[in-house]
């Protein structure tokens, strides 16, 4: 079971102001490696695809985009873990914790992947009413298809990203990012 402990969280530094300047800088910089890695990441992705076609890569920001656009709300809700744990923990009910994060997960990837599916069915639909050339539907789909299986998976880390961060740890999901983007190395050759 997910729980937070003493162990789990390494502190600001000791010296730093409760609440102060550098308590929030030694918190948020791993956040922003963390942005700049998934960043560097995608900058990645859109280089690799950009070198099969500009039909290709155009494929890519459409279907993206509006992937995004019906999947956002699970994010900003897995994002929201964060500040539940991090009531739980500044309150002392370390338990608490981990039953914010285990029911995030429950219901945010259950509905995500009914979500997901439900996106299979009817994404086809919504990319011919917004009119794209044939080609860039037909890529446009290929690539939603290849991403919405790991839907369920992404919201899990993002509600994760959540309990380490309302723990005071952002630390560890910088970590995390960095490997799996570190995984997608070297990038493809043609």
């Amino acid at each position: 079971m997910i729980s937070a402990n003493e162990e789990a969280v390494r502190p600001p530094a000791a010296h730093a102001r409760a609440g102060g300047i550098r308590e929030v800088a030694v918190l948020a910089f791993p956040a922003v490696l963390q942005t700049l890695s998934d960043t560097l990441m995608h900058v990645t992705d859109s280089a690799v695809v950009g070198r099969l076609g500009v039909t290709e890569l155009a494929a890519v920001g459409f279907g993206g985009v509006w992937l995004w656009t019906l999947l956002v709300i699970f994010f900003g809700t897995g994002n929201g873990t964060q500040t539940f744990v991090a009531q739980a923990f500044g309150a002392g009910e370390r338990r608490e914790c981990g039953r914010w994060t285990w029911q995030a997960i429950y219901a945010l990837v259950t509905l995500s992947a009914l979500w997901a599916i439900q996106l299979a069915v009817g994404f086809p639909t919504l990319i011919r009413w917004l009119c794209p050339q044939e080609n860039l539907q037909q890529l446009s789909l290929d690539y939603a298809f290849g991403r919405l299986p790991g839907t369920p998976g992404l919201i899990t880390g993002v509600v994760l990203t959540g309990f380490f961060r309302g723990l005071g740890d952002s630390r560890t999901p910088m970590l995390a990012a960095i490997v799996a983007n570190g995984t997608r190395w070297p990038p493809a050759k043609r």
